[in-house]
């Protein structure tokens, strides 16, 4: 079997060239269903979850989400009496409910075991193409995946971002901009890697244009299979496209 991470740069068009590997392995293409996932060994909410993973970034969002759970927590434990300490109050935190809705809830440690096992549970569902999960560092030791590491110009990202969503340039320009912010320190969290390090992926190829997707995905797919089934070299360099 072959599984194909693929990664790099916000907007260099993981996505849309992802799907097109998927479809030239015959394989699995995997995108939400990994949070899904994620979410559901937590015992957690899909917003919980990736609210969590934005908040790697910034230390006020994760102090938010600790006061966020803190004052739930304290809402429920006065809805008898809001205007008395009831007894027995304690300030340690407990779950409000079975399934934790707030990214407060969940711990970092047990966040990232969560990625980690089920990035290893798609290998067993075999040809798999697995988009923007960290799966350049979730399965990096595994002879089955090839990393592919996806780059471009930040205009030709923003360009990218405004089409796939349909809005302004300036509204895509700050979404490149927060998740370029948000997923280096995702990777520094996971295995203190930079997601913009070429070194780290198998395969490092260069997008210029959304036409020209379909030839990336070619080059991806024959460089995977050469690599997976045929040759044993690492960090490839593939030109422009």
């Amino acid at each position: 079997m072959l599984a194909v991470t693929i990664g790099g740069q916000a907007g260099a068009g993981g996505l849309e060239i992802g799907q097109l590997v998927a479809k030239r392995i015959e394989g699995k293409y995997v995108q939400k269903q990994a949070i899904r996932r994620v979410a559901r060994q937590l015992g957690a909410s899909v917003e919980a979850v990736v609210r969590k993973e934005l908040a790697f970034h910034s230390r006020w969002k994760r102090t938010g989400h600790r006061m966020e759970v803190w004052l739930a927590q304290l809402g429920r434990t006065w809805a008898g009496d809001p205007w008395a300490m009831p007894a027995g109050y304690t300030t340690e935190i407990e779950p409000i409910s079975t399934r934790r809705e707030l990214p407060g809830q969940i711990s970092s440690a047990e966040y990232c075991k969560a990625v980690f096992d089920n990035a290893e549970r798609y290998l067993s569902e075999g040809n798999v193409v697995l988009t923007h999960r960290a799966g350049c560092l979730t399965l990096q030791n595994r002879h089955e995946a090839v990393h592919v590491g996806l780059f471009a110009p930040m205009d030709r990202r923003v360009a990218r971002v405004a089409w796939r969503y349909r809005i302004g340039s300036g509204e895509a320009e700050d979404w490149v901009e927060t998740m370029d912010s948000a997923r280096a320190a995702w990777f520094t969290e996971l295995a203190d890697e930079d997601p913009h390090d070429r070194s780290i992926y198998d395969i490092a190829i260069d997008v210029d244009g959304l036409v020209e997707d379909d030839r990336a995905a070619q080059s991806v797919t024959e460089a995977a299979m050469e690599m997976r089934f045929g040759v044993t070299a690492t960090n490839h360099q593939v030109q422009p496209v």
